[in-house]
């Protein structure tokens, strides 16, 4: 039987330390401040107005609540008895989904990061499908239209892929708590071959702002 690839991050996740504090992920990587990825894209103006830090925090918490359950999922380890109610919803269609697709979890909820310019984040889940010549890369999103991918995921998922060892096929997983069966959008059209070089620009903007002016909020 052939060995399943091995998951890497260019920089040692033993290094990074995440702290959230809702909307935000503050990470650090051996102590010094470093972005991640979705506030380098808000703070280059490549998400949407509120896309980022809502004020939602029942949706942040449902989020979150339905993030963790799949990790430990995964992991063999959920008690299925303590999901709240108002996630139970979300992670029935993901059952739905790994019972269809059998995954073979090969990281979840990792802590990854790029070198330079210095960015760090944390992926939901890299995995194998049956028949898949790649890992897949999969982001899961709670939401409550699943007709539509977000615009700036696409550039959240280059930044992820670009923090690995390995390449990896990005896509992403819409529960939006119905009974539909959710299936993987993947972003592998010509129309996203150019995702890496954007993001990677931002962040060396970003990079920059903040050696020269000392700050990179919008707006400062």
């Amino acid at each position: 039987m052939r060995r399943p690839p091995k998951i890497e991050s260019k920089v040692d996740p033993r290094t990074i330390v995440l702290d959230e504090d809702w909307g935000r992920h503050n990470y650090t990587v051996r102590g010094r401040p470093c972005p991640g990825v979705t506030t380098i894209l808000w703070e280059e103006g490549l998400m949407g107005p509120g896309a980022l830090f809502s004020h939602d925090r029942e949706a942040a918490l449902r989020g979150r609540a339905v993030h963790r359950a799949a990790y430990l999922h995964l992991a063999g380890t959920l008690d299925v008895a303590t999901v709240h109610p108002l996630v139970r919803p979300y992670l029935d269609q993901f059952f739905g989904w790994v019972g269809r697709r059998q995954p073979r979890a090969l990281a979840s909820e990792m802590l990854v990061g790029y070198p330079a310019p210095a960015f760090c984040g944390r992926l939901d889940l890299v995995a194998t499908l049956y028949g898949a010549r790649l890992p897949e890369l999969i982001d899961l999103k709670t939401t409550e239209d699943s007709r539509a991918i977000p615009s700036w995921v696409r550039w959240q998922l280059a930044g992820y892929s670009l923090c690995l060892t390995r390449p990896v096929r990005r896509g992403v997983l819409l529960l939006d708590g119905t009974d539909r069966p959710a299936e993987v959008k993947y972003l592998d059209g010509p129309e996203y071959r150019g995702d890496a070089g954007v993001f990677l620009a931002a962040a060396t903007v970003w990079t920059t702002k903040a050696a020269v002016f000392g700050t990179t909020r919008r707006g400062a």
